[in-house]
């Protein structure tokens, strides 16, 4: 079909446009709270990295949060949508 997607689009043709949006939206938020899981536990990777002395250590995790956002937000504002949906894929 060369569509992104495929079955939101099958809904549409058959006159189901209601169930197309639905599907559409919880792609959107399925997708916004799988990135949001994997940002959450990047942190906890850093503490483990600090443990055996790779990165320096901090007494609470907010700089490595406030480094993963800014890089995750840097990323995300300056590539093409097509370039992450294609990497989220692995």
């Amino acid at each position: 079909m060369n569509v992104a997607d495929p079955l939101s689009k099958v809904l549409n043709d058959i006159n189901l446009n209601w169930a197309g949006s639905i599907l559409a939206i919880g792609a959107l938020i399925s997708t916004t709270t799988v990135l949001l899981a994997f940002q959450a536990g990047q942190p906890r990777i850093f503490l483990a990295m600090s443990r055996d002395k790779f990165i320096p250590k901090f007494k609470t995790p907010f700089i490595s949060i406030i480094i993963c956002g800014l890089i995750v937000g840097i990323f995300s504002a300056i590539s093409d949508i097509s370039v992450v949906a294609d990497k989220s894929a692995f």
